[in-house]
């Protein structure tokens, strides 16, 4: 338990407009005394506290923190069992939502609180409850004018634009974002060029630039994924902004090394690591044989072979996993889990029609046949 002396006592101090000589002169004590209960290096004995606290008229709880205390102790407890909730599934969510709504009335001015209770508006079934949103929005807006923390206030800024969008108010949602700086005006593009102008150290370079070209990659990974996946589906065209053959291949080469570069800021045991490796590169082959399956045969039989090296490389997959089964009345989906024989599995990842002009080939049978030992 950690007791709020130093703060509370700076904070009443502050607020009567007192020196720390004057309060130490009223108290009777030294004012090197009242400078060590603020930066925390020592506290009231118990003969003063009562006196500080009738001073400024406040309880002795007050001078010790006990109901902030008490209070971060309950806000804890109302998370976990939110989260408790949420790993139960998506019917919780009226319980989750109404949590969140009742610790937002107990604490309107716990801004992370009132912004925890707004996100969980804009999660289902906001897109069929617009009146959710809204009262997001007003949460959004009230902390945006009374919270100063930079962090909770970015953080509003982001959800503002994603509860307009919602709403369908595309305009609006587009000129909030145009107000967010830039990539390059970004805390980590800031921080990594300070490092790079004003630090001489070698060591410290490098690991700011390893670091910075980490959250580069995470970032372009994402829209690398949808590119390539939206392509290969046939849900885009070139003239539609879609990739050209050239682009998608460009891509398709640049995927396993980049998403090799989102890892350089963790650290990571090798197990996992070659894990998720062997994972990416087995699911990055799969892809190229999708996009030869169409032009060229033996290179996409070349790939599908590629493809079941590194799957045998890694774990097996669970046979199965959780899926919506439809909505309930407020919107919110309901999952259910179904599971799946190992053929079922493995035949699932090649069903796409895209396969169809190898998939009677002899060698595609033979290293789907080895897929299927492997997650037997």
């Amino acid at each position: 338990m950690e007791l709020k002396i130093a703060e509370n006592v700076k904070r009443l101090r502050v607020q009567r407009g007192l020196t720390q000589e004057s309060l130490a002169e009223i108290l009777g004590i030294a004012s090197q005394t009242v400078s060590k209960w603020e930066c925390g290096d020592g506290y009231p004995d118990i003969t003063t506290l009562p006196l500080i606290a009738n001073f400024f008229d406040v309880s002795v709880d007050d001078i010790l923190g006990m109901s902030e205390i008490r209070d971060e102790a309950r806000i804890k407890e109302a998370y976990a069992r939110v989260l408790e909730l949420q790993m139960q599934g998506a019917a919780n969510e009226p319980e989750v939502r109404q949590i969140l709504r009742e610790l937002s009335h107990e604490f309107p001015r716990d801004y992370d609180v009132q912004l925890r209770y707004a996100e969980r508006l804009l999660r289902y079934p906001a897109h069929n409850k617009p009146e959710l949103v809204r009262e997001s929005i007003a949460i959004i807006e009230r902390v945006l004018d009374e919270c100063r923390k930079s962090g909770l206030r970015h953080e509003a800024n982001s959800m503002q634009i994603t509860a307009y969008t919602l709403l369908g108010e595309n305009e609006t949602a587009a000129a909030l974002a145009e107000k967010l700086p830039d990539l390059n005006q970004s805390r980590e593009s800031v921080l990594y060029n300070l490092v790079m102008r004003h630090q001489a150290n070698l060591s410290e370079r490098l690991s700011a630039t390893r670091k910075y070209a980490a959250q580069l990659a995470t970032l372009l990974y994402a829209p690398f994924q949808v590119l390539i996946n939206t392509t290969l589906t046939g849900g885009d065209s070139v003239t539609d902004g879609g990739l050209t053959d050239a682009e998608l291949i460009r891509l398709l080469h640049m995927e396993v090394p980049l998403y090799m570069m989102t890892n350089m800021q963790y650290e990571l045991d090798k197990e996992s690591n070659d894990e998720q490796l062997n994972f990416t590169t087995a699911i990055n082959c799969q892809r190229f044989t999708a996009f030869y399956a169409t032009r060229d045969i033996e290179k996409a039989l070349f790939y599908l072979e590629k493809h079941v090296e590194f799957s045998l490389l890694r774990s097996k997959y669970p046979h199965g996993g959780t899926r919506i089964a439809g909505v309930d009345a407020d919107g919110a989906p309901i999952l259910e889990r179904y599971e799946m024989t190992a053929d079922e599995f493995v035949e699932h990842q090649y069903a796409t029609e895209i396969f169809d002009p190898i998939r009677n080939h002899p060698r595609f049978l033979a290293a789907i046949e080895r897929l299927k030992e492997h997650e037997r």
